[in-house]
């Protein structure tokens, strides 16, 4: 089971609070990403016989004057509402390492802390998504600030930035050309959202 990677993140104390928020706060800094638009491997498994992946490429990097700790969760969304999440797909990562000629960071190992300048190359791999899929959007969360607007129990209300990547492919199961995606439309977007805390947090 995936560990909830940003409730890491705010116990770790790298946010400010901000409680009784009237106004609009603002997301204090986010990393730039940059990454490539989704290719596609097929992995031979003994069992189910051949299984396609897609996968993403991409780099993290710190603008900033400080460290900044960020921990990437990577989604892939469907026009038609399907969510697939990136994983450890070992197999998977290796065809498309051998394919791109160097190694890449998987999305256990790529979280931690970057230093001024610094830049890690990630490697998000998802599994066996809708042949039918042309429209779709590629959201990344995990590597902008965390602002906490309200904290109820071990609830916290907080606020985040989120990269997303639109995407388009012509085509369809019989005329899929996994190389000819598209990008519609690239941009930032602010998301609040609740999140459970190990415990109870007194005020």
């Amino acid at each position: 089971m995936r560990i909830n990677r940003l409730a890491l993140v705010v116990l770790a104390g790298w946010c400010a609070v901000a409680m009784a928020v009237e106004v609009p706060v603002p997301v204090p800094w986010a990393l730039q990403f940059d990454h490539i638009a989704p290719k596609r491997v097929t992995v031979q498994d003994p069992v189910d016989g051949k299984i396609p992946f897609w996968y993403i490429t991409y780099a993290v990097t710190n603008p900033y004057a400080d460290p900044k700790a960020f921990a990437p969760e990577i989604e892939i969304v469907t026009k038609d509402g399907k969510r697939y999440q990136d994983n450890v797909f070992p197999a998977a990562q290796k065809l498309a390492e051998t394919r791109e000629g160097r190694a890449f960071l998987n999305c256990i190992d790529i979280a931690g802390t970057l230093k001024p300048g610094e830049a890690k190359q990630g490697i998000a791999v998802f599994k066996q998504i809708d042949p039918d899929t042309n429209y779709f959007s590629v959201f990344v969360r995990g590597i902008s600030a965390v602002k906490i607007l309200e904290i109820k129990g071990d609830v916290a209300k907080v606020r985040v930035k989120v990269f997303q990547a639109d995407y388009y492919c012509a085509g369809d199961r019989f005329h899929f050309d996994p190389e000819q995606f598209k990008l519609v439309d690239s941009k930032w977007i602010t998301r609040d959202q609740d999140l459970k805390l190990g415990a109870p947090i007194k005020e």
